[in-house]
């Protein structure tokens, strides 16, 4: 009895689960609009994707409410990163297609966004519209994306260059000081050393002088003065081993400091391939979808090189080991 209420239960349980999977994934255009407020109403750690994503979904199938969400969204980074391109390219939507607006939401963006809204910006989303009916603005589009695409790389390379001449630059003038600091610690430590077996010779010769006198029965006074003097060298030779230990921990210093500084000009090199700064990496999910993209461009394959291709993947590894968990 308990086996078949035990298997009714899980039959209902899969149901109730597949119900709950349907209703979570509508497929018209106004189902999906309305899931996407309901999510950004309640939001946890996956509702500001799935809002974009929703919207996404409801703008490609013509809803203009949808199409004006997502420019906002888009323009604002309300759930997610700020693109003004797409932006650009959903007012551009409305604009056409919603003959209540004609184009005023398209005009507002571009006023209030003057110093961020680039002229290619602009371009890149009227020919990325017009190819979707237009076979000759489609042609001028791929034509477009090629020119950018050369430019881009141009100027990453040119970056890249220049980033790998600094770092080279830096740690050679890392070298020769540290060679120089290497220098002078190396004597600074021998000098320590030498005093250090001078201690110990004195402090040899003292002692088996102070036998020497004890066994001849000097007198009290002379053998009181003896041990003072021991005792002195005793204070001088832990005084040398301690400034012995000061130049050794000073050097292990040096010698890690060069080292973060190397780590971090190797971090900018590969960041500047990926558009990033050392301080605003993204999460790996990020990461690893524009390493794909770039993997395309770079691939011997495609535009690239196999230098070029071994350059990312070196980038990619760099920027993976220094990634925010997401």
């Amino acid at each position: 009895m308990s086996f078949r209420i035990t298997t009714l239960i899980f039959a209902s349980s899969v149901c109730l689960s597949s119900l709950a999977l349907a209703f979570q994934s509508p497929t018209q255009p106004e189902a999906q609009f309305d899931l996407a407020q309901q999510l950004a109403l309640k939001p946890n750690s996956d509702s500001p994707f799935d809002v974009r994503y929703w919207l996404e979904q409801s703008a490609y199938h013509g809803y203009i409410p949808a199409q004006k969400q997502l420019a906002k969204d888009y323009g604002h980074g309300l759930t997610g990163e700020i693109d003004y391109s797409q932006a650009i390219y959903w007012f551009t939507s409305v604009a056409l297609n919603d003959p209540t607006d004609s184009g005023f939401l398209l005009a507002d963006f571009v006023q209030r966004h003057q110093a961020e809204v680039s002229k290619a910006d602009l371009v890149e989303s009227w020919y990325q519209l017009a190819a979707l009916k237009n076979p000759q603005a489609e042609e001028a589009y791929n034509q477009f994306l090629e020119e950018r695409f050369n430019q881009l790389r141009a100027k990453q390379l040119s970056e890249i260059v220049d980033l790998d001449k600094k770092a080279i630059a830096q740690e050679e003038q890392e070298n020769m000081t540290f060679t120089t600091q290497q220098k002078a610690e190396s004597s600074s430590v021998w000098y320590a050393v030498g005093a250090f077996g001078l201690a110990l010779l004195i402090g040899g010769g003292a002692f088996g002088y102070r036998w020497h006198r004890k066994r001849a029965h000097i007198q009290s006074d002379h053998e009181i003065t003896q041990s003072q003097q021991l005792e002195n060298q005793v204070n001088e030779l832990q005084f040398a081993n301690k400034q012995l230990k000061r130049q050794f921990e000073k050097v292990f210093k040096e010698f890690k400091k060069i080292k973060e500084q190397t780590d971090n000009q190797k971090l900018a090199v590969a960041c500047a391939m990926f558009g990033y700064t050392p301080y605003s990496i993204p999460d790996s999910k990020a990461v690893k979808l524009r390493y794909r993209q770039l993997s395309k461009l770079y691939h011997p394959d495609s535009r690239g090189s196999e230098e070029e291709m071994k350059r990312l993947n070196l980038a990619f590894k760099t920027i993976s080991q220094n990634v925010t968990k997401g």
